[in-house]
């Protein structure tokens, strides 16, 4: 967990399958039982439907963020994936890693990530621009 202020946390995860997914909702939904608004990203070779599900009622929301990576899926292309997969959720997209932290914790004030170690670089670097 990453405290960025006084009032805005956030718990940064290299999950990037199903399997950690999973244990990555786990543990949110444990400690935030009404779950979390996620900053997500994915590679294309991963399975997307399967971590969207495997996230459970750990997300209140997604905002797909791109990654610096010619392997990243985009983000458009991954909210369409995610709202095949999580009709219940609001999905939304957003221009840069930056972007989709201000847009999460609008959300609430603690926000998760996971779905691509690349995309717990680009946070940690945008969190070091802010400081």
């Amino acid at each position: 967990m990453i405290t960025v202020d006084a009032r805005r946390s956030l718990l940064l995860d290299a999950a990037h399958n199903v399997a950690s997914i999973a244990a990555f909702s786990s543990y949110v939904s444990e400690v935030w039982p009404g779950g979390l608004p996620i900053v997500f990203a994915a590679l294309r070779d991963k399975d997307v439907d399967g971590m969207a599900h495997a996230l459970g009622s750990a997300a209140t929301q997604l905002v797909c963020a791109p990654l610096a990576s010619p392997r990243a899926l985009p983000p458009e292309e991954l909210a369409v994936r995610l709202r095949r997969a999580r009709p219940d959720l609001e999905i939304t997209v957003a221009a840069s890693a930056r972007q989709a932290l201000d847009v999460a914790w609008k959300g609430g004030d603690i926000v998760g990530a996971a779905g691509s170690v690349f995309l717990v670089g680009e946070l940690a670097e945008c969190l070091a621009l802010r400081a």
